[in-house]
């Protein structure tokens, strides 16, 4: 039992290192508003961003934070905050996302520092971690908001039995050739599962067969990690 939960964490780790940094808890941002058993729809509170002056090779550029959330880290193109949550979905689901209303304004002029370059110096037989200014020349010449998503699904997989998708927000976005950044302060979007009645007639028959024989330790972690929890262990 042991190694499943490690395994289960594991999975966890590698789904939202995949493509960015996150940090603070998205529980205090992200919240279930309604669901069915089509959907469920999910909220995002955004706080005011922080913008501050950065120079970097005698150019100034504008690091944009935001309390409690992560950042992209494509290297060279525009550093900017995102978070993510992990939603428990049926099984055979095939999930989109919808985006229902948001509250965004318009600021400017601003020059979005690009993710730098992680790179491995050492010295005297230590090694540490140090960063490399990259600048996307290509993404710094786009004349749209990016990115172009402000909700997207990063990646879908199973904790043991469970289907899981990670969603991503990035509610901020920057336009280089006008130095325009567009803030979402709330994301409202709907969630579907996009599944047939016989999908969903199979998979409720799987989650009550396989419920009865779960840990304690694995219920509590599901608990913990899918923001869904109270929604998905009620349609079981």
């Amino acid at each position: 039992m042991k190694r499943h939960c490690c395994i289960a964490i594991m999975i966890l780790f590698l789904m939202f290192m995949s493509c960015a940094v996150f940090a603070g808890s998205p529980r205090d941002y992200i919240r279930v508003v309604s669901s069915d058993d089509k959907g469920v729809v999910i909220e995002l509170w955004i706080p005011n961003p922080v913008i501050e002056k950065l120079w970097i090779n005698k150019k100034l550029f504008h690091r944009v934070t935001i309390p409690g959330f992560g950042a992209t880290a494509d290297v060279g193109k525009p550093q900017l905050p995102q978070i993510g949550t992990i939603l428990g979905v049926p099984d055979n689901s095939e999930p989109t996302i919808d985006i229902l209303e948001t509250d965004v304004a318009v600021i400017s002029k601003y020059m979005v520092q690009p993710a730098l370059k992680p790179i491995i110096r050492e010295n005297n037989g230590i090694k540490k971690i140090d960063y490399e200014f990259a600048m996307d020349k290509k993404a710094y010449s786009s004349k749209n908001f990016e990115p172009s998503k402000v909700v997207t699904i990063g990646s879908t997989g199973f904790m043991r039995d469970q289907k899981i998708a990670k969603i991503i927000f990035l509610p901020v976005q920057f336009n280089p050739s006008t130095g325009e950044i567009r803030y979402y302060s709330r994301i409202r979007a709907r969630f579907n599962y996009n599944i047939t009645d016989t999908a969903v007639k199979k998979t409720s028959a799987a989650k009550k067969s396989s419920f009865g024989f779960r840990a304690d330790a694995y219920e509590e972690l599901l608990k913990r990690v899918l923001l869904n929890y109270k929604q998905m262990r009620g349609s079981r």
